[in-house]
């Protein structure tokens, strides 16, 4: 059997592309997968100082608030402070014995008021 110059790089083209996929694992991956799927994202951290109130959730049964990433309610505790209050548009925090009230940002947070009979 005669292979030629030709087809000998050829073949040897072909194997190790196929070796770097393989190794990349570019070939076992699933072509609908988003782009940053696991990936590790960024984990923000807060000081005991900050606090970001970005959702208020408030309902007949409940009222909670998405504090520094954290789901509170009144009486529960985030990065240093107890919550007070619960309102539609504010929270008010007890840090360090002086109260503190966190607005709702249109830009960032939102507010959810559900009305149940």
């Amino acid at each position: 059997m005669f292979i030629s110059k030709f087809s000998v790089k050829v073949i040897v083209i072909w194997k190790t592309t196929l070796f770097l996929a393989l190794c990349s694992g570019s070939i076992n991956a699933d072509p609908m997968r988003p782009p940053a799927y696991g990936q590790k994202s960024a984990v923000k951290v807060f000081s005991a100082n900050t606090y970001e109130l970005s959702q208020i959730l408030i309902s007949k049964e409940r009222k909670r608030a998405v504090i520094n990433e954290k789901v509170v309610g009144v009486g529960d505790s985030v990065s240093g402070a107890s919550v007070i209050l619960i309102d539609e548009n504010k929270v008010t925090l007890n840090v360090a014995g002086k109260e503190k009230v966190l607005a709702i940002n249109s830009a960032k947070g939102f507010k959810i008021k559900r009305e149940t009979e």
